[in-house]
Formats: C-alpha cells, structure tokens, sequence
C-alpha cells in the first residue's frame, strides 16, 4: 500500500498508526506471546514475561484501536483453553487504560474473569467509555460476575492504593475462582514518572502485585507489555516483575496508607461484586428484591429523621419547616428545623447545614444484616445546636440527606441543597436581613452548596451576612467563591482545613483569596464529625469574636428587596386592587404527631390580593393606616373579619380571625411571595372550593411610601412578626 492510502486506512480508527510492516509485526507480537504460553503451560519455563509490540488490550474482536491491531492476551486465553485444556482463565489488566477490548471479548464467557485496575475520571479518561469502564459493568449472559472494572476517579493512585485494591478485591476473587492460568495485562503506564498515567505506583509495588499473583494458578502466570510512555519507568517496573518471578528478593514498600478515595471506590466495587463472590464481605443491598414478596421496606434514613425532629424539639421545642417545592423530594421533607422565634426575633440567626450524623453499623459474618444493638449514630452536630440555641440566638437547621459517593451524586446534591437553601432565604432570612446578624455556617458536604448558594445571592450575601464559618473535613478540594465575593469572603469567613490537607501547598494569592480565610485546624485529615468535635471548644470565641469588631446594625429603613415596589400611580381612592404577583403552592397547619407538634404542607386557598392607602398617605403627610382599618376596608372588599383581640398601644398585637363568605369564592390566580419571584406555571392556582368551614390566615401589612400591601405567607404557622419593612400577623388554618 501507498503512504497515501496507509494514512487513509488509519484515519477509520481510533488512535491507529499504520506502515508496510504493521501486519507483520503485530503478527509477530502476538505469536510472541502464544509461544511463551505453550512453554509454560507444557513446563517448559515456570512462568515469563512477554516484552511486546504492538500492544493489545484495546483492540475488539472487530475492530483495531488504541495502537493496538490485534488483542495479544486475549487470543493467548483462547489459545491456552483450546490447545492446552486450560479451562479458568485470570486475565488482570493494569494498564492504566481500561482495556475494553478484552473485555469485549470475554463479556459473556463464564471461564474468563477480566479484571481492569485503570483510570475512570468520570469516564474521560481514555478510551472514554462511561458505562463500559464503569465499576457497575459486570459481564453479561453467562459471563455476569466475570467482569470486574476497578475505576480509580482520578490522577495520583499510588503503591497503598494498588496493594490495598490487591488485598480487598482482587486476591480474595482469585483464590474463588482457583484459576489454571493467570495473563497479566502489564501496561507500566501507571508507574510513578509517566506523564500520561500520573499515577504513582513504585518498581516496588510492582513487584509485590505480582509475587502474590505468582502463588497462585500452580504459579503459571505470564506478564505481556501492554502501554507505557516513560522508558526508564517502564524498565525498571518490569525488572522489579520479572525479579519477583525469578523469586529474587523484593524491594520493601512504605506503610500501606490507602486514601479516602480509593476506600470508597474499593467499597463501591465490593458493593457490586459482593453479589457474585462469597469471599467478598456481602454489602449489597436491593430494595426491590427485598420487597418482591410484599415485605414493607424503611430506609434507615427515615428513622433518623424522626430521632432527629424529636431530638430537637424536646431540647429546643424546634419544628420543622414545611417544604412546598415538589421538586425537592422526599428526601428533604424532614431536612429542615427552626426556633419557633425565629420569624418575629432580631437575635442573630444562624443558618446550619450538615450532614446527618456518622452511622457506624455492625453487620452479621455472612450477611450485610445490622445489629441494631452494636450500631450507634454519633451526632456530633447536636452540641452546636445545643450552642447556638442556649446563647440566645436563632437557628434554621438544614440536613444534607446523604453524603455523595460519585461525581454524578455530587453534582445533583449541590444543586438540590443549593436551591433549598435559596429558597428558605428568600421566604424567611432575607426579609429580617437588616434587623440582626446572620451567620452561615456549614460542614462536610455542606461547604459546597453554601458556597454554591452565596455565589448565586452574591448582593444579599454581602449586604445581610456577618460571617460564614465552613469546616469541609477530609482532603477534597475546597469549594470556591466567586472573584466579586473574594475580597469580602476572605475578610468575613473562617474555612477551617486540616494541617495535611493539600491545598496548603497551593501558593496562588489569587486562588486562595476566593477559597476564604483559610486556617488550621491543627490536626491532621479525619472524618468531618471528628473535626468538629475536636473544634467546638474554640469555634464559637472566634465566631463571637468576629462578630463583636463588626460595626453595629444601620437602622433599619425601608428596602425595596424586601418589599414590593408599588408606583404611586397605583394607589387611588381608599382602595386599589394591587398587581398579581407569584406566590408559593401550599399552607400550613399544626398538628400532633405523638408529644411533636408538626408543620404539614397542605393546599392554601387563596386570598384577595389588594392595596389600601390613608387619606393622609395621599397628602403625603405620613401616618400609618391602623390594623383595624385595614381589616374594616379588607371586609368590604369581599371577606368577613372579626377581632379576636387587639391592643391599643401596639397594632401588631392584632390577631385577626377570617371567616369566609359563604358566597365568595376567591379568585384563582397568583398572589404575591415573600420574595416577589415567579413561580412555575399552575402552581398558586386554586383547585375547586375551599371556603367551608371556620379558617384563619396570616396577614401581612408591607409598608410603601404611601400605601400598605396584604397577602397571606403559607409558611409562618404561629407567631406574630414585626419588622420595619412589614407588620405580619400569625393565625392558622383549620380545616
């Protein structure tokens, strides 16, 4: 063939390079390897490494790719079982690339286990395939549980993560299977100083990995070269491999410290694989099989949230707060508590969001079934409640419902709390920004949707928040705000890190401006109910330290970000119909659920929204329009009031009774909400007739220039709230 048509041949692959000679080679390469199996499956040699060219992992039964033309080991595993009776093949692949093409070709043989140790990086990584590279791809047909991808989920892996994945997953499988030939897919790609894997795995480790190997299989193992991009890596990796199988002495390893992420990798693995291998601890879970004969099925989460909903309100008689986004789950049902003084208080308020406690579980030998007597939950977060409640401040405690084990969980986490907690900000915190302090404060996981959530309310967040106050734990990056917040952030925040945690190497002003005021924690990494448990003592000094230099609070004026604006032009006469605004799905009631009383989300009908204005508003020589009048000329307008009670020397004392007209029917159409926005199309609308019946309503009397707004918040269940921007009056529906 011309050059011409050559380079035109391997344009239709994915990653091939051609010549006259390529055929021959590979031709030549993979031969090399089948005469190598032939000697030692006949007892020729003991065992032997196969130093090769091309590669072949990456090439699929119908297909070259990846610099490989035809799949040495895999051909080497048909040839072993066709030619020489060996039926159990062990093919290990620790190339740092995941070898789809063996894997294509044993996918649904039940004699051929192929396990791949490779990079994942979300499935980026080469050869980029998400779902084939993935740990949940098991086999298929006859082969399910023969196929085992370990997905390491970024750069960095090391000797303590290799030998740890060894010891976990790989030896107890192979000891189950009892192979009759071991083929090491040897790519040295992963070796420390090739700059392609950027992995760190040592001649040492090397070494070792495959003295275990070589105890099994009646010692017939055979290590064929597969990738790698740094010759001096790659030779003295496979001198340290062949030296182990010539029984040399091997190198010692450092002490085996694996990360947090290979852990959790290694226990996703298990989770999967545990149900094909009895040697694995069974870890599998499957609630659809478990509820396949009509068993009712609890998640454990559920019951924690009722510990916790008890917990808090017989320590601090706080309830929960009705969530009436359906978006949000039910996951998020149960995420949120607040002090009852919360919505009429100016003491400082405290926005706290965590994660639900360490649940540290024992489980039977042979089953993943818990021993509810030797399991505990640790709540490190109940002393900060505790903290806050008792120094007279208040407090809205958020629950992250889980901790994340993927990226993909990661980023759908963030954004969900990210959004709860944009929302309980603009319905409660936002609107008594001006009248206290507001202090953000959030751990683990956390971190990251508050810091998601500041980037997305910047305005508000330097206008209203005093300080924020993260503790990530562990060794992930730190979340990042944006280059607006930076200068503030760094001024207002503390971002307590681990002594060890890597971003202390970090020397980028710029970067470690918008990651806050970072300081040390003075200790090492550990687990984030640790860290908080270890800083508790001197968290609050410095948070009320910080607090004390800040400037005392403006006095309060009225906001238009806290209240609607109406144009003059608006308000004629002594009533005006205001414009329809958005308002939230949903009301509230009180009920009893044992010794906790609960807020239910229920459906809110709606009320008349208008605009009243005094005669002397309209001569622009102040004065305030009285509860009482607004009530009398809100009856006129289409609903009956009558007063329960009332005090003369304050008109936010007024609680107001609404009993509705027999005969009126409120419009449906949206109505204002505490933070003026839109909702999604047909929420707010009004669902047939629910005017029977005796009902009361919370009422809220926005202050303008010249006129008052009212119209019910579904949230607030029970207390009377008076603030400069409003004067809100509780009462409750009962149905």
């Amino acid at each position: 063939m011309s050059k011409e048509e050559l380079l035109e041949t391997a344009e239709g692959y994915n990653s091939i390079y051609l010549n006259n000679l390529s055929a021959f080679c590979a031709r030549l390469s993979c031969g090399s390897l089948l005469e190598l199996c032939k000697a030692v499956a006949t007892g020729q040699v003991l065992n032997g490494v196969a130093i090769v060219r091309p590669p072949g992992h990456h090439a699929e039964p119908d297909e070259a790719g990846g610099f490989c033309l035809f799949n040495n080991v895999a051909v080497a595993a048909r040839y072993l079982q066709k030619h020489h009776g060996l039926r159990k093949i062990f093919i290990l692949d620790w190339d740092v690339h995941h070898g789809n093409g063996t894997q294509a070709a044993f996918i649904d043989d039940p004699d051929v286990v192929y396990c791949s140790i490779h990079r994942y990086d979300d499935g980026s990584f080469y050869p980029g395939d998400p779902v084939a590279a993935a740990h949940t791809t098991v086999g298929e047909g006859a082969g399910v549980g023969r196929n085992i991808n370990i997905p390491w989920p970024r750069r960095g892996m090391g000797d303590s993560e290799y030998i740890y994945t060894f010891h976990k997953v790989i030896m107890p499988i192979i000891y189950e299977f009892s192979p009759d030939f071991i083929l090491v897919s040897a790519g040295f790609d992963a070796a420390k100083g090739d700059h392609i894997g950027e992995n760190l795995v040592t001649p040492a480790a090397y070494g070792h990995m495959t003295h275990m190997l070589k105890s099994l299989a009646g010692g017939k193992i055979i290590l064929a070269l597969e990738g790698g991009y740094n010759l001096d890596s790659i030779a003295v990796s496979g001198l340290a491999c062949a030296k182990a199988l010539l029984s040399d002495p091997i190198e010692a390893l450092d002490p085996i410290v694996p990360n947090d992420i290979c852990i959790q990798t290694i226990h996703e693995v298990m989770e999967i694989q545990s149900r094909y291998w009895k040697s694995l601890t069974p870890m599998c879970i499957d609630p659809v099989e478990e509820t396949r004969d009509g068993r009712t099925v609890v998640e454990l989460a559920k019951v924690l949230s009722v510990y916790r909903t008890d917990f808090l309100y017989q320590r601090h008689k706080m309830l929960k707060l009705p969530l009436s986004n359906p978006t949000y789950g039910a996951d998020y049902l149960d995420s949120v508590h607040v002090t009852q003084e919360m919505f009429k208080s100016t003491k400082p308020l405290y926005i706290f969001v965590h994660g639900g406690g360490d649940f540290r579980a024992r489980t039977m030998g042979v089953s993943n079934i818990l021993r509810p007597d030797k399991s505990v939950l640790i709540d490190a977060v109940a002393q900060y409640v505790d903290k806050i409640v008792s120094s007279d401040n208040e407090l809205v405690d958020i629950v992250v419902p889980h901790h994340p084990a993927t990226e993909e969980e990661k980023t759908a986490l963030k954004e969900k709390v990210t959004e709860l907690l944009a929302d309980i900000w603009d319905n409660y915190a936002v609107m008594t920004g001006r009248t206290r302090r507001i202090i953000l404060f959030a751990a683990g996981f956390g971190c990251h949707s508050m810091v998601s959530f500041m980037n997305e309310r910047q305005k508000d967040v330097l206008r209203y928040v005093s300080c924020v106050v993260l503790v990530p734990g562990g060794e992930e990056s730190l979340p990042t705000v944006t280059k607006k917040l930076s200068m503030w952030y760094v001024d207002n925040s503390f971002v307590v890190v681990a002594d060890d945690h890597p971003i202390w190497d970090s020397t980028n002003e710029r970067v470690n401006n918008r990651l806050g005021n970072l300081v040390r924690s003075g200790r090492p990494i550990e687990r984030v109910s640790d860290q908080l448990l270890s800083l508790f003592t001197i968290m609050f000094s410095e948070i009320n330290l910080k607090l004390s230099n800040l400037p005392p609070l403006p006095d309060p004026e009225p906001d238009s970000s806290t209240a609607m604006d109406v144009p003059h032009s608006e308000v004629t006469g002594s009533m005006s119909s205001s414009r329809t605004h958005d308002h939230h799905q949903g009301s509230s009631r009180m009920s009893d659920v044992g010794n906790v009383p609960m807020i239910s989300s229920v459906a809110m009908p709606m009320i008349q929204s208008v605009s009243l204005s005094s005669p002397s508003h309209q001569g622009g020589s102040g004065g305030a329009l009285s509860f009482a009048d607004a009530i009398n000329s809100a009856s006129n307008h289409g609903s009956n009031y009558s007063l329960r009670s009332s005090s003369s020397s304050s008109a936010s004392h007024l609680l107001v009774d609404r009993v509705s007209s027999p005969g009126h029917s409120p419009r449906s159409q949206p109505y204002p909400a505490p933070n003026g926005r839109q909702s999604a199309p047909g929420q707010g609308q009004r669902h047939g007739a629910r005017n029977r019946g005796v009902k009361t309503e919370t009422l809220f009397f926005y202050y303008y220039d010249y006129c008052y707004n009212y119209y019910w918040d579904p949230f607030i269940t029970h207390h009377i709230v008076d603030a400069d921007a409003f004067v809100g009056v509780h009462v409750k529906w009962e149905y």
